[in-house]
């Protein structure tokens, strides 16, 4: 567990950077979120494009990836939903366990990847998110739109949702290159390659200065529930799906590790777009990057 510790180690000092940086006022404050809306459009996308489209899939079937992700979510969505009428909670705080409860964070993702199994962990976190992403982001919008509010949402409005996800469709594109065997013009790949270097850092940065306390004092159970979801419950469903389909390392180290995340900042951006409760969200995303700095190495040695 020593390894794992020192590996993630890295991933959380940048974090506590971007938070330092943010307390401390520097940049400014007026610098972080463009530099989160710039990670999000723009350089995380290149980066899951350059390495969809240049990764090495040979030995590397996704099915088992898929079966994995799908069983794991499905499970863990049909029990929240089943359970909704004994949590005591309104549609909007719902929406935002349920969320919690499932999404996960790129930027620390991709760097614990890096550190824990190096390019071939980012090729298969690469393949994990491209499964991942769309499965995740469906489920949210689905949920959201039917109870955020007292009129759930058409279908035509949650397929536009889905469809402007610039993750989902970086994931469609790199997948498309790489099963084409089709080559990016002269220029393209170097320049998606630095775009890509820099999501990881910035994006880093930028979880660290998203942390809010104000919104932790007043989570109470709800919080409490969303963080054991997601970094307990989750990554151990996943841990034991791997066990049951003879899942080998490192693509289920990587797996298990994509499970065990924290909460993405987009949740909360969900959340206030679709009415969910986005105080609760911006709560459990603070509890879960803090605590999963110290339950990752756990869970992760746990599910090894």
């Amino acid at each position: 567990m020593a390894t794992t510790v020192y590996a993630l180690l890295p991933v959380f000092l940048l974090i506590a950077i971007g938070w330092l940086l943010q307390y401390y006022d520097f940049p400014g404050r007026g610098f972080w979120q463009p530099a989160e809306r710039i990670t999000y459009f723009i350089l995380l996308p290149a980066l899951l494009v350059k390495e969809l489209a240049g990764a090495d899939l040979v030995g590397l079937s996704p099915v088992p990836l898929a079966i994995a992700l799908l069983l794991a979510t499905v499970i863990l969505s049909a029990g929240l939903i089943a359970a909704r009428p004994w949590l005591g909670v309104d549609g909007p705080a719902f929406t935002s366990i349920f969320q919690g409860a499932i999404r996960f964070n790129t930027y620390v993702g991709l760097a614990g990847a890096l550190t824990l199994a190096g390019d071939r962990g980012v090729a298969i976190f690469a393949l994990v998110s491209a499964i991942g992403v769309p499965l995740v982001n469906i489920a949210s919008v689905v949920v959201l739109a039917r109870y955020a509010d007292d009129q759930p949402r058409s279908l035509r409005q949650q397929l536009s949702l889905i469809g402007q996800n610039p993750l989902i469709l970086a994931c469609i594109a790199g997948i498309v290159l790489n099963i084409g065997d089709l080559e990016l013009p002269p220029g393209i790949a170097p320049a998606l390659d630095m775009l890509g270097k820099a999501s990881v850092a910035l994006g880093l940065l930028t979880v660290g200065a998203a942390l809010n306390s104000t919104h932790v004092r007043v989570g109470g159970t709800n919080l409490a529930l969303t963080a054991a979801l997601k970094l307990v419950v989750y990554p151990l469903l996943v841990g034991l799906i791997c066990w049951l389909f003879h899942i080998v390392e490192p693509t289920r180290e990587v797996l298990v590790l994509w499970a065990a995340l924290p909460i993405s900042s987009s949740a909360y951006i969900l959340a206030r777009q679709l009415g969910g409760d986005a105080g609760l969200m911006a709560g459990a995303i603070t509890v879960t990057t803090i605590l999963a700095a110290v339950t990752l190495p756990f869970i992760l040695a746990i599910a090894g």
